[in-house]
């Protein structure tokens, strides 16, 4: 893995978590909030699109499953993008799926093959929010 670090967050964090696995998701939530980051979690991919869209709440980072089984995770993806082209600017997506090739796409800040290990979680969305702001150490 890449230069990723082993401590908490530097600064406050606040993610989405789109995936149709609600224990998964509960999971994750608990993990995060424990650990200092704000998550929110919708259980279909219609459902965290729209969330997403409202704006209604601010995010960093979206931790979004490939295979949902109301929508494809690309399409979500595709949509939360827009016509944005600006990587910069755009808010980082880590894809997470079971099957090795449903993410391969370099839209994507980061792919995290299921099942994985919680501890990897927070150095991962720390070195995607550093990549996103440019410190890259």
């Amino acid at each position: 893995m890449e230069n990723v670090r082993n401590e908490s967050l530097d600064t406050k964090a606040k993610v989405l978590l789109i995936d149709d696995n609600q224990d998964f998701l509960d999971l994750l939530c608990v993990y995060l909030k424990s650990n200092g980051i704000e998550a929110d979690a919708e259980y279909s991919g219609h459902k965290g699109l729209q969330r997403y869209l409202n704006r209604s709440e601010e995010y960093d980072v979206i931790l979004l499953d490939m295979q949902l089984p109301d929508v494809d995770g690309n399409d979500v993806a595709a949509r939360i993008y827009g016509d944005a082209t600006d990587f910069e600017t755009r808010i980082p997506i880590i894809a997470m799926s079971g099957k090795a090739d449903t993410a391969e796409n370099e839209e994507f800040s980061h792919y995290l093959r299921k099942p994985f290990q919680l501890e990897t979680l927070l150095p991962l969305i720390n070195s995607v929010l550093d990549a996103q702001r440019g410190n890259i150490p």
